[in-house]
């Protein structure tokens, strides 16, 4: 069982499976709930809560990524991909409109619901579709790093070829194709977009704060 982040190597651990069930909306829809019950394979956006729901004692693994870099991630994939006018992926437009700090710092609900803070808020919880400007940051991080430690295996977007040969061998399951990272030219470096990195860390705390305190997390988890 698989719980993903979006702009977090989602693609590059898909093509490692033969069979799996996506739930790429974050629902709670109970059918869906049942279906992945019954899979080879789970993986999909949704939150811890959904998690516990299809693990069955399965083996379960959660790949986090440095958070700067996933916004990067997150904010080129956003820009490259087409709207076809779907309410649903507002963020795809708005990311058209904006330079980089513009949309990690943007009003918009649903751009917001992705940037702020997600990989804490989901493993704290529920997928986090919206933004609730009120929630307990100190709260998050403790319910987000607890639940962390409740999976088989904490892998980094980073490490990912290492990590996916263990994961492999504690499953007995073979990797058919070394393949590179999707998405990963897009962070290739923060000169691109003529931002100081100490200085763009002060800035993006504000919104992923706790994010980087969950990665420092799961970086002593994993090299323990």
């Amino acid at each position: 069982v698989n719980l993903h982040f979006k702009a977090n190597f989602g693609s590059g651990q898909s093509r490692h499976v033969v069979t799996m069930f996506s739930n790429p909306n974050g629902s709670s829809d109970q059918k869906l709930i049942d279906q992945a019950k019954q899979a080879f394979f789970v993986t999909g956006h949704y939150g811890f809560n959904e998690f516990e729901q299809v693990n069955n004692n399965a083996f379960s693994f959660v790949f986090l990524r440095e958070p700067i870099s996933r916004l990067f991630s997150l904010y080129h994939f956003s820009k490259s991909e087409p709207t076809n006018n779907n309410p649903d992926l507002v963020m795809f437009d708005e990311a058209k409109k904006m330079n980089f700090l513009e949309f990690c710092f943007s009003d918009n609900p649903m751009v917001r619901s992705f940037v702020d803070n997600v990989q804490a808020r989901t493993l704290a919880g529920k997928f986090p579709l919206g933004q609730d400007e009120s929630y307990d940051k100190e709260l998050i991080l403790s319910q987000a790093i607890t639940n962390l430690k409740k999976f088989d295996f904490v892998g980094l977007a980073e490490t990912a070829n290492e990590d996916l040969k263990f994961i492999a061998s504690e499953t007995n399951t073979i990797i058919l194709s070394n393949r590179s990272r999707a998405n990963a030219n897009r962070t290739k470096g923060y000169s691109q977009h003529n931002l100081d990195m100490d200085d763009l860390r002060k800035q993006l705390a504000q919104v992923i704060d706790i994010d980087l305190k969950l990665y420092e997390a799961a970086k002593k988890l994993k090299f323990q």
